[in-house]
């Protein structure tokens, strides 16, 4: 017997792939200097590592640490699941993530990959023995910390709208100087334009009609909606006076905006600043719409489908609604059903192809309303016949819907009257057809047939 000892090759070293993440939460410019600095900084620090191969700088900008869903951090979590980097570095645990649950579950799922986290300031390696127990500790620090800044900025605008200091945003026909309201008599008059017109029995869909076509636009200078007028309508501001605390933020966690309806005491400042609209046709506005809300509600209940109120639109973002044609259900983008002016033009989504979607991003065998509405937050409709769903957890899954041709979307009946019709006409019969009406040489109207 001959025994042939083989020796290993050399084994090839490997330059550690680095990349890091940046964040700052304000979106303002000396903040945006910050960003700038801290991917200056992380581009500099890896390229001169000569053990070190650059793999990037992830970066979000204006978006806050408790808010999982970043699209610089997602974008560096589906590159981490195809092996894009081996190290990430990071200034802290807070620029991460305030989050404990993201925080950890992130880094678990880095581990998973070989993937090690560095942070700066606790000095911390995910991959240490002892790395995921400092982290925890930390991230726990961190979620307080946001906790506790969110209660002491709501403390102090709750204490400023107790003694009649509002929080100033602009409104159509506003501008805001040295904290002093005054009017702009260009956008004051688009205002008064559109309370007068409504009054004259122009609805909203009309108005928002007839502003987009003689050339006027929003604050924000795009076009006018139903729900952009209908915010205007319903804005008491223009009245003069002030009613402070609509709307609160549900917790610091997700930031979610919610109506206020009685949760939270509200302030009203009488004559706070000079108005464009008198109160007598605001609240005869207010009786319009009111009646016109009863006169047009078609059903009491709330969200009778699943994917009712949770579709938005990628490229306006509007609203997805339920329609149903010709025994076909599809959801279709809202600023296409009410077009005022300008239509969007994002494709229609199959009901059935929405329940394949969802069965499949939520790994059923079957759909479930229970654990649909338990574990997704929205939808969004992206072009090219995708679905982004949006997980509460903060992760996002996106599916591809498929668009049946005419033929596959043919129900047994229209296939069954197709038969009948083909062996009809086999036979010399006459077939079902249709009638539409048209004008002979004279100009009068007859009845053609077309089959």
């Amino acid at each position: 017997m001959n025994i042939r000892k083989i020796e290993p090759l050399e084994k090839i070293k490997r330059r550690k792939r680095v990349c890091a993440y940046a964040r700052v939460s304000l979106d303002k410019e000396a903040m945006m200097h910050s960003l700038v600095f801290q991917i200056s900084h992380y581009t500099k620090v890896i390229k001169s590592n000569s053990k070190w191969e650059y793999a990037g700088v992830y970066s979000d900008e204006g978006i806050t640490g408790t808010k999982a869903n970043r699209p610089g951090f997602q974008k560096m979590v589906e590159d981490a699941k195809v092996h894009k980097f081996d190290l990430v570095l990071v200034k802290s645990v807070s620029r991460f993530a305030r989050n404990t649950i993201d925080l950890l579950t992130t880094c678990r799922l880095f581990k998973e990959l070989g993937i090690d986290v560095f942070f700066e300031e606790q000095n911390i390696h995910t991959l240490s023995y002892e790395g995921e127990l400092m982290l925890s500790i930390y991230a726990s620090f961190a979620q307080e910390e946001s906790r506790s800044m969110s209660e002491n900025i709501k403390w102090k605008i709750r204490k400023d709208m107790q003694e009649g200091k509002p929080p100033y945003s602009r409104a159509l026909g506003y501008e805001i100087k040295n904290r002093k309201v005054r009017i702009i008599p260009a956008e004051a008059a688009v205002v008064k334009l559109i309370f007068a017109l409504y009054l004259k029995g122009n609805g909203e869909l009309l108005l928002a009609r007839y502003l987009n076509k003689h050339g006027y636009k929003t604050i924000n200078g795009s076009s006018y909606r139903v729900n952009s007028v209908s915010q205007i309508l319903t804005n008491s501001n223009y009245t003069g006076d002030l009613l402070l605390q609509k709307t609160y933020r549900q917790n610091h966690m997700t930031k979610k905006k919610m109506k206020n309806k009685g949760e939270l005491t509200q302030y009203l400042v009488h004559g706070n600043h000079p108005a464009i609209v008198s109160r007598e046709d605001f609240d005869e506005v207010q009786k319009r719409l009111s009646k016109n809300c009863v006169r047009f509600k078609i059903s009491t209940k709330k969200d009778t489908y699943p994917f009712s109120h949770m579709i938005k639109c990628v490229a306006c973002n509007g609203s997805y609604r339920r329609r149903k044609s010709n025994g076909k259900v599809y959801y279709q983008c809202g600023n296409k059903i009410n077009a005022v002016g300008i239509q969007c033009h994002n494709q229609q989504i199959p009901e059935s192809e929405l329940y394949r979607m969802a069965t499949e991003a939520l790994e059923l065998k079957e759909f479930n309303e229970g654990k649909f509405k338990e574990k997704i937050d929205f939808l969004v409709a992206l072009f090219n016949q995708k679905v982004e769903f949006h997980f509460k957890d903060g992760r996002t899954v996106v599916k591809e819907w498929n668009f049946k041709s005419r033929s596959e979307s043919w129900t047994e009946e229209m296939k069954e009257k197709a038969r009948i019709n083909g062996a009809k006409a086999m036979k010399g019969e006459k077939h079902e057809h249709r009638s539409y009406p048209t004008k002979n040489p004279q100009g009068h109207k007859t009845i053609a047939s077309s089959c």
